[in-house]
């Protein structure tokens, strides 16, 4: 091997790589600082790999600059004292480039164990949500007729008829029982029909620390109006279940009440001969 021939390539790479460093840095820095987007997006986003890239290059670059340094001198001194560099025989060669492609190999086999794993640790992931969602969804489905019965007749007066503190007051304080004593910590929350020029409203609690407002007066739920539904699915679930039918909803699928990406459960609340509302428990995963 001519080490001269290789310390200088390796030190000319070096020192290339390092001057396209310090050009891109120059170029980063007034790209973000001064703000003049010199560089192109994709420079942006892949800015971190590039700069690890090269980085790993240059490290190499000095190593076996490094080495070849050491090796010319060795050799230098080698040859002042009379002694030939020995030459390498084809076994010799042929070992190395086995050992190299062996080397290869093996990382390459690593790459491909750490790839079974990633899969296997993911597919194990999923299934671990998959049957978490189970038990929280059929918990929650469980749960919906005596949470339904929670509701007296007064309740439902209030929920469908014109909004007032103390009838709000008292939602708020069932809904908030419903939710911490519920398994699963469910967010509840119920639709009613509402007047035009609205469709439907949704109906939440509020944080106990947002119920007063700046002018000193209490504030206990939260109302949503809506005009209608931006998804045929969710317009059509909702219509079913405001006409005492069952609502069939896909799984997947998230609207402005149903979200069905996490477990969710709901029944409706009759008052008379009539649906006054749905309510909905949504659990967390």
């Amino acid at each position: 091997m001519n080490h001269h021939r290789a310390l200088r390539a390796s030190t000319d790479t070096g020192l290339t790589i390092f001057l396209i460093m310090i050009v891109g840095v120059v170029l980063w820095t007034t790209d973000e600082m001064l703000g003049w987007n010199l560089l192109p997006d994709w420079i942006d986003k892949y800015a971190q790999l590039l700069v690890i890239i090269f980085s790993i290059l240059a490290a190499f670059a000095v190593v076996i600059s490094v080495m070849c340094s050491f090796a010319v001198m060795a050799e230098s001194t080698a040859e002042k004292s009379g002694i030939g560099a020995p030459a390498f025989s084809r076994r010799a060669k042929l070992i190395i480039a086995a050992g190299i492609l062996v080397a290869f190999g093996i990382m390459f086999g690593l790459h491909k164990v750490d790839q079974y794993r990633a899969g296997s640790r993911a597919e194990a992931e999923k299934q671990r949500i998959s049957a978490r969602y189970d038990e929280v969804r059929t918990g929650l489905q469980n749960l919906i007729p005596a949470t339904i019965a929670l509701f007296s007749p007064e309740a439902k007066q209030f929920l469908t008829g014109k909004p007032s503190p103390d009838g709000d007051e008292a939602i708020a304080r069932l809904l908030t029982a419903i939710q911490v004593s519920t398994p699963f910590d469910p967010a509840v929350s119920i639709m009613v029909a509402s007047q035009s020029p609205y469709t439907h409203c949704v109906i939440t609690t509020l944080p106990e620390r947002q119920r007063q407002t700046q002018t000193g007066d209490w504030k206990y739920l939260s109302r949503k109006y809506l005009t209608g539904f931006p998804s045929d699915w969710e317009r059509n679930a909702i219509q079913a279940g405001f006409t005492g039918k069952e609502m069939s909803v896909p799984r997947g699928k998230s609207g402005v009440f149903i979200n069905t990406h996490l477990p969710s459960s709901w029944g409706t609340l009759s008052h008379g001969d009539r649906v006054a509302g749905i309510v909905m428990l949504q659990g967390s995963m």
